[in-house]
């Protein structure tokens, strides 16, 4: 049975992605053991810090592992070893389901909150995720004071309010750097200084709960 929801969850959202990425996800039977070890830690640790709303694995499938999984709109085709910036992990979305779909990328998790990032490092020991750096730190754009690299070559945030990211991300980024920001259908993407007019990916979740991803890339201007 939590097969299955995970399964159903995972492709409500895969079945609105164009066909050639849909086509190319890993199989889903890979993914079912470590999303469920991943799930058993979240209830673990929410009991004494707050990590997720989440309190039935539907929850935790439909609203954190589907929306998660519409970055692989992204990621999909990105080059092995490009470095990827997840600012404000939080509990670990999206990065954590999107490095078990692509564990040949190096990872970087930055979160501000201590006990929330020591829970990330436990969730990278257990999943066995090797390619993957947990920072416990805020981003300000002063990216070599914060142990952070400034030639990532994408930057990915989805619970961080976007104009405190968008107008510093070019600090982190290299000349071909994007930046992916999962937003609602509402938001009105600024003219943000360094980077071009965002790609757009409408997209529902199992609630039918309606929600967009921005994908920004350097201006060629820049």
């Amino acid at each position: 049975m939590s097969n299955n929801t995970l399964q159903q969850a995972i492709q409500s959202v895969l079945s609105q992605l164009p066909s050639p990425l849909a086509s190319s996800f890993p199989p889903l039977d890979e993914l079912f053991d470590p999303l469920l070890r991943y799930w058993k830690l979240l209830q673990r640790w929410n009991a004494t810090i707050k990590l997720t709303g989440a309190k039935t694995l539907e929850d935790y499938a439909s609203r954190h592992i589907a929306d998660s999984i519409v970055g692989w709109w992204n990621i999909a085709e990105a080059t092995p070893g490009q470095h990827i910036l997840d600012v404000g992990s939080g509990a670990g979305f999206p990065a954590i389901p999107l490095a078990l779909l692509r564990s040949d990328l190096a990872w970087t998790l930055v979160e501000s909150h201590s006990r929330r990032a020591a829970f990330l490092r436990q969730v990278k020991r257990e999943l066995q995720i090797q390619d993957m750096t947990i920072v416990a730190s805020r981003v300000t754009g002063t990216p070599d004071r914060e142990d952070l690299l400034n030639n990532y070559d994408m930057m990915v945030f989805r619970a961080v309010a976007p104009e405190q990211i968008l107008p510093i991300a070019h600090h982190y980024l290299n000349e071909e750097g994007r930046v992916v920001y999962w937003g609602t259908p509402a938001f009105e993407p600024p003219d943000v200084p360094h980077f071009s007019d965002p790609e757009k990916l409408p997209y529902k979740l199992p609630s039918s709960e309606e929600f967009c991803l921005y994908s920004f890339t350097r201006s060629t201007q820049d």
